[in-house]
């Protein structure tokens, strides 16, 4: 089973074929299947209700999973997994700070008797969070603020 898609000209560099996609659909809202980027068309067509200067790249997705309640025509929902990485902490962007705009990021971690100062290594992030490869354990609590008073590592 093959999906038609198309994803605006502003993220289709992030889009790789066999790229892996969860796809959910509006008929089955608890139906999820996974799904891989089969092709990436090569020219844009125009972006539909927006404006004309903002175009869409056709893409195929290939199930990879099948289910009988899935039929031809359904319209789905599909989320591409750009880029991920593995075992690590994820973190609020606004608990990581930098004394300065190339400095070593660090969080405050909450100790028994106050704050602690400790350096991190970053990974991938977003807009809202990003991925703590090193410096940070789960479950640890860490300031959204910087707190009054810290202790040096």
């Amino acid at each position: 089973m093959v999906i038609d898609a198309v994803v605006s000209q502003m993220d289709i560099d992030k889009m790789k074929i066999g790229s892996k996609a969860h796809v959910r659909f509006d008929a089955y809202p608890d139906l999820e299947l996974p799904a891989h980027i089969y092709s990436i068309g090569a020219m844009t067509k125009p972006g539909g209700m927006r404006a004309s200067y903002v175009k869409d790249v056709p893409v195929k997705l290939k199930l990879d999973k099948l289910d009988p309640r899935v039929i031809p025509d359904l319209s789905v929902a599909v989320d591409v997994i750009a880029e991920s990485e593995q075992a690590v902490v994820v973190a609020p962007l606004e608990g990581v700070f930098r004394d300065a705009e190339a400095a070593k990021p660090f969080v405050f971690v909450r100790e028994a008797d106050g704050w602690l100062r400790r350096d991190v290594e970053l990974g991938l992030a977003n807009n809202t969070r990003v991925a703590v490869r090193s410096g940070l354990k789960p479950a640890e609590v860490i300031a959204l603020n910087r707190p009054p008073a810290v202790q040096k590592e």
